[in-house]
């Protein structure tokens, strides 16, 4: 796992990724679009999501112990995960054993989940809010949803996809 640092107009971080990288012995860096597609199509996907989770959380809390808190690391889940039946579960479970405060953590999900399953996603962001854990869409614009469909939603953020950004279509 390594954290990509996310800085504020003092220099100063206040945010965090975790992101997750495999290096092999042989091969050197694989990277995650070639092993999570392995993960999945394996079947150990949840298993791996349900590690990422863990070590973030364990991560937070050495960085809490240490005198340094983030307001916020942010974690990448993907579909299969994100909709799996222990999902919830294991983000509590994580979250009291590694004694971290939901509003340090942050999941990111593509804009294809919410599309895909409008209904199951609601219910489980409400429950994710309870926890005072913020949801962000990651690479908003390579979808089909539209800012009107995302305004409905109980986000914390937005993540716009480069793609969108370059072609002019985001009006920045």
């Amino acid at each position: 796992m390594v954290y990509q640092p996310q800085v504020d107009n003092n220099d100063q971080c206040k945010y965090a990724e975790a992101l997750i990288r495999w290096h092999h012995a042989e091969q050197g860096m694989i990277l995650p679009n070639v092993f999570i597609a392995i993960a999945e199509q394996s079947g150990l996907s949840i298993i791996l999501g349900e590690w990422v989770v863990n070590e973030a959380c364990r991560q937070l809390n050495q960085w809490n112990l240490g005198g340094y808190q983030l307001e916020r690391l942010s974690i990448n889940v993907s579909q299969k995960q994100f909709l799996h039946k222990d999902f919830v579960k294991t983000i509590k479970k994580a979250l009291k054993i590694h004694n971290v405060k939901g509003q340090q953590l942050c999941i990111e999900i593509t804009e294809h989940i919410i599309i895909e399953n409008i209904e199951e996603t609601l219910d489980i962001i409400a429950v994710l809010n309870k926890m005072s854990i913020t949801i962000s869409i990651d690479d908003f614009g390579t979808g089909y949803s539209s800012l009107t469909q995302l305004k409905q939603l109980p986000l914390g953020q937005l993540k716009i996809d480069r793609k969108l950004i370059n072609t002019g279509l985001c009006g920045l």
